[in-house]
């Protein structure tokens, strides 16, 4: 019963988009605490990227990045 429901298409679903959005909560949740400038822009470009390894690769930049200049020309690289 339990693998039947892994199987459904709505819950596949459903649970692509619960990845996708802990990643795009992760992602704020780094740009929050290293760059609070940058959160307005993080925003609009985490909301536009649907990929959960688009937006991980994002949260490891923006982990790494070393000053807030990286950091923006990082989410101006994702940004569409």
């Amino acid at each position: 019963m339990y693998v039947d429901l892994l199987q459904d298409p709505a819950i596949q679903e459903l649970m692509a988009r619960a990845e996708t959005e802990g990643h795009r909560k992760t992602v704020m949740v780094i740009v929050e605490a290293r760059f609070p400038t940058l959160v307005e822009e993080a925003q609009q470009v985490v909301s536009q990227l649907n990929s959960p390894s688009t937006l991980s690769w994002l949260g490891r930049m923006m982990a790494s990045a070393p000053d807030e200049a990286k950091a923006r020309w990082a989410l101006k690289t994702f940004a569409s």
